[in-house]
């Protein structure tokens, strides 16, 4: 059974798959369909009719190992000190009687010992944050704030996402985002195409945001599929094909 990410939307249903749900999965364009749109359509919306069971799994995150190195060191560190600190304070210089005559020094020195232990201390998680953070949970993080930075192949954002138009008549397939809000809009111009554009779609009477138009169909679905698999975006739809 294939395994596929919660958030995908079904291309004949729009409906959005949680955790645990069950679909068929096609193995051409690589669209996931709910059960009751394979029972009544029998095949994808690609036209595709070998789909597969599928469920939806959230990917489990990567754990950093932890590092002990430093930790060894620091404690090792801060153990000499401490042993250091308390020979100092046995030892004759520090006796009864001249602490008799110069009670100042002794509580000096336990002051200077105190601030040298904090000051070890604060320097030890210090340095154990930074090692933890190694480069590649930084890019990790980053790719979780924008997964458009999962598709280095793109670029993104680009100037434009779609193919250019030649001379003469030619077919396009145009890949639409099926919000109208103002923030979605923004953030597709922001993080992937900034010529996005909110127009109305007169096949169906309805608008929605334009985001790309290419000449070959399978690089539209594979382009749809970037949107459905940002959770900001979480829609997206192949327009069939028109001539200009």
């Amino acid at each position: 059974m294939e395994n596929f990410e919660p958030g995908i939307q079904c291309p004949w249903t729009s409906y959005t798959f949680s955790v645990n749900d069950y679909g068929r999965k096609c193995l051409s364009c690589g669209r996931v369909i709910t059960l009751n749109a394979w029972q009544e359509k029998g095949c994808c919306y690609c036209g595709n009719t070998f789909l597969i069971e599928a469920v939806a799994r959230a990917s489990t995150p990567t754990r950093i190992p932890r590092t002990t190195t430093s930790s060894s060191q620091s404690t090792s560190s801060t153990t000499s000190l401490r042993s250091s600190l308390s020979s100092g304070f046995s030892s004759p210089s520090y006796s009864s009687t001249n602490n008799t005559s110069s009670p100042g020094w002794g509580y000096l020195a336990l002051l200077v010992g105190f601030i040298l232990i904090v000051f070890g201390t604060c320097t030890y998680q210090s340095n154990k944050q930074s090692r933890s953070r190694t480069p590649e949970s930084r890019r990790s993080v980053q790719s979780q704030n924008n997964p458009s930075q999962n598709y280095p192949s793109w670029n993104f954002p680009r100037s434009e996402c779609g193919d250019s138009n030649p001379p003469g008549l030619q077919n396009f397939y145009r890949v639409y985002v099926n919000r109208t809000d103002d923030s979605t809009l923004r953030y597709i111009r922001s993080n992937y195409c900034r010529d996005a554009y909110l127009m109305t779609r007169t096949s169906v009477n309805r608008k929605a945001i334009q985001v790309a138009s290419f000449r070959s169909k399978e690089k539209a679905f594979k382009f749809s599929q970037i949107m459905l698999g940002d959770p900001r975006i979480n829609s997206a739809e192949v327009g069939s094909p028109s001539q200009h």
